[in-house]
């Protein structure tokens, strides 16, 4: 069962990581726009799950913060990648942004003093490998390949979720899953909000005015994310943690896939690069990344 429902999580992920890019590149007139979305879901994320969970006033402060210091290092990260997402292919941009857990495992051998063996090595070297493999473009008349524009803000972003998983796995120990989340979604929200300029929010306010977007942006990026979010810890309910990590480490493959799909000429709502010779460089990267974090979280 948690199979199922850890591969639902990871296509529900995969979904809205296309959705950015297409809301990006052909319905929103700027990435702030975007950041202030994020913001206002964000919002109602955080009224949801303290309405359910009540405000925990004697809960431990220290652990409150680092949940949300925790949010406020993915919101810087995911800024980011927003960023990078605009200048890159859905396919490289997520690819490269699964980097994460080689920032987790080194944080955890400086901090908490644990040991990296020689298979961890290995599935490091391969990560990091894959990513300098995907971000590698070839240019007309260039004899050499070029890193992509989006690849220091997709760097970025694998710090930003590296420190965030990090920080937020020391504040479960004393805190309630879903307050953790809470918090860390208010961190989340102060990132985005501060990025969020006032012309964002008169760009989206006069966009969504269009029902049809409205609809697209309320039911896939408001509902579907959460979606994902509850699936992978239902997920982690289920089954052993390291092996429903390996498996939502497939996303990047599942993005690989569907992006491809929807640039073919029947569909052309990506606009992803579907030559031989690339569709083959970012399987063989994309499938260096997967199976890299995925042999991290099995050991």
């Amino acid at each position: 069962m948690w199979i199922l429902v850890a591969l639902a999580s990871t296509v529900c992920f995969a979904g809205v990581s296309i959705l950015d890019k297409y809301v990006l590149d052909r319905r929103l007139p700027s990435v702030v726009s975007f950041y202030a979305w994020v913001t206002l879901k964000d919002i109602v994320y955080v009224v949801i799950l303290l309405g359910v969970t009540g405000i925990p006033w004697e809960g431990p402060g220290d652990k409150l913060l680092i949940a949300f210091l925790s949010g406020l290092s993915l919101g810087a990260g995911f800024v980011c990648m927003f960023l990078g997402l605009k200048l890159e292919e859905a396919s490289r941009a997520v690819a490269v942004t699964a980097v994460y857990p080689v920032y987790v495992a080194l944080l955890a051998v400086a901090f908490l003093g644990e040991s990296v063996n020689l298979v961890q090595w290995g599935a490091i070297l391969l990560i990091v490998f894959g990513a300098m493999q995907v971000s590698l473009r070839g240019g007309s008349g260039q004899i050499l390949p070029r890193l992509s524009r989006g690849l220091p803000f997709l760097l970025a972003t694998g710090i930003g979720e590296g420190v965030g998983f990090f920080a937020i796995k020391y504040a479960m120990d004393g805190l309630s899953l879903w307050t953790a989340i809470a918090f860390q979604q208010m961190g989340l929200l102060l990132a985005f909000g501060l990025v969020s300029r006032p012309r964002a929010w008169r760009e989206l306010a006069q966009i969504l005015r269009n029902r049809k977007f409205l609809l697209l942006m309320v039911s896939g990026e408001g509902a579907l994310p959460f979606l994902a979010i509850a699936l992978s810890l239902w997920a982690v309910s289920l089954g052993p943690v390291s092996l429903v990590a390996a498996l939502l480490a497939t996303r990047p493959l599942a993005v690989f896939a569907g992006s491809s799909i929807l640039s073919r000429k029947q569909w052309r709502i990506m606009e992803e690069s579907l030559s031989p010779a690339s569709l083959a460089s970012k399987a063989i990267s994309i499938t260096m990344i997967v199976v890299g974090a995925g042999t991290l979280g099995l050991y």
